[in-house]
């Protein structure tokens, strides 16, 4: 027999994935919950070979970036998760100062634990917070902010955006990425190490260049001063 379109497996999880974005982008405590669930979010850590040579391309982007404009200065990255990017990014620009924050304690008990086996320790300060503000950061403490992976979580990236760059000094920099159009299309997987469906992640939107460009319009005091694409891997 067949499906009554309103009735169809697919269209039902797409309607149970629209209500929990919705709920993700209306009720901040029940976004902080879903963070706080590793079932929820289908908590997976990077694979260690990323944080060794050749590195991955978007870690090889940052580095260059930042030792041509950043060589000696102060790094924040916003949403540090377990040093898929602050490893290598250490690692390839020995000159730099390194601020990470995320609201996931294990995977800052993860960053620790990389630092500490790459002799790193000393060169990073890890913070956990859930907010921005909490980190208590004069205005321009930074050189260069980074903001990877991570516009795709958040309820309202302009506000967020307009947090972030007080943070940096004039003419410094912040580095934004986010996956290309719909979560990923499956990479990472669709499964967790659990083997329980990964879901959307927490992502609240899928974006494209444009949709980029005008969150970087709309926010206050930044200006787009380069487009990156990643190659497919």
């Amino acid at each position: 027999v067949p499906w009554n379109l309103q009735d169809h497996p697919i269209v039902r999880a797409l309607e149970k994935e629209a209500a929990e974005i919705v709920t993700h982008m209306t009720d901040p405590a029940a976004y902080q919950a879903f963070y706080e669930n590793d079932l929820d979010t289908g908590l997976m850590f990077s694979p260690d070979h990323w944080l060794e040579p050749p590195y991955t391309a978007r870690t090889r982007w940052v580095a260059d970036f930042i030792n041509k404009h950043h060589p000696h200065g102060t790094i924040l990255d916003v949403g540090c998760f377990d040093g898929i990017i602050g490893i290598g990014l250490l690692k390839l620009c020995p000159g730099i100062t390194y601020i990470g924050m995320d609201p996931i304690p294990k995977v800052l008990d993860k960053f620790v634990e990389r630092l500490a086996a790459a002799g790193l320790s000393n060169r990073a300060a890890l913070h956990r917070a859930d907010d921005i503000d909490d980190l208590t950061l004069p205005p321009s403490a930074v050189d260069c902010a980074l903001w990877l992976e991570v516009i795709e979580h958040v309820p309202d990236p302009v506000a967020m955006l307009d947090r972030i760059t007080p943070l940096v000094r004039p003419g410094g920099h912040v580095l934004i990425t986010t996956p290309w159009g719909s979560f990923d299309h499956g990479v990472p997987p669709a499964l967790t190490a659990l083997g329980t469906p990964r879901g959307h992640r927490g992502h609240v939107r899928a974006m494209t260049v444009p949709d980029m460009l005008a969150v970087v319009d709309d926010a206050e005091n930044v200006i787009a001063e380069e487009i990156y694409c990643e190659p497919a891997p």
